[in-house]
């Protein structure tokens, strides 16, 4: 059994999907369509009882979460350098900022483009929409900060990239305005011109046309 990646355009299992474009593994995208709920479907939820991608499955495993994931993906391709020296000594802020972004960043985004999730209510998720974007501002500030004027996240690309460039790629389909956030704009267009970033962006796109203005975005926020 081949490699398979289920994922959906738009959702974060692109961030699984750029990191496999990164090492040497052969796989196959399979399409769960979250927007007609196909993640409801007995046969995927077999696969992951939750309901949710990424799915990461091999002839003898199965696995899901993100960060689960890219742990696995780098003690598989330690060559690929998605998640460097994550278990040498001193090396827990890796762990720390993945958690950050898998748990605090990604969770209110989801709030963002999908308060319905949550809430029921126009009232109720007009409110939740709006509080989650407060929220972001901060986290998006911090973000644009520490990236300063640095190419990567970490000392070289890593899979915390392929994590950023996700968040600004579904923010950007969404009611935030992105333009205060330079560093990250110029981080994004970085991850544009790596060549693994655009096949699997292309693969996504041939299934859906995800993320229309990124190319854009990155020009206007710089």
């Amino acid at each position: 059994m081949p490699t398979i990646l289920y994922g959906c355009p738009h959702a974060c299992s692109l961030v699984t999907h750029i990191a496999l474009e990164h090492t040497s593994e052969e796989f196959a995208f399979a399409h769960v369509d979250l927007f007609s709920n196909a993640q409801r479907a007995p046969d995927f939820l077999a696969l992951n009882p939750r309901g949710r991608v990424p799915v990461l499955a091999t002839s003898d495993m199965v696995l899901t979460e993100t960060p689960a994931i890219l742990v696995w993906l780098s003690q598989r391709h330690p060559q690929a350098g998605i998640l460097p020296a994550v278990f040498a000594a001193g090396a827990s802020h890796i762990i720390a900022d993945l958690s950050w972004f898998a748990s605090g960043v990604h969770t209110a985004l989801s709030r963002v483009m999908a308060p319905g999730r949550f809430v029921a209510g126009d009232a109720c998720t007009s409110n939740l929409r709006e509080a989650a974007c407060r929220a972001l501002v901060d986290e998006f500030r911090l973000i644009d900060r520490r990236l300063g004027a640095r190419h990567w996240w970490l000392d070289k690309w890593s899979g915390l990239d392929a994590y950023l460039f996700w968040l600004w790629a579904r923010s950007g389909e969404g009611p935030i305005d992105l333009r205060p956030y330079s560093n990250w704009a110029r981080h994004t267009l970085r991850m544009l011109e790596r060549p693994q970033v655009r096949r699997a962006l292309d693969r996504e796109r041939k299934i859906s046309p995800c993320y229309p203005d990124l190319d854009r975005s990155p020009m206007q926020a710089s």
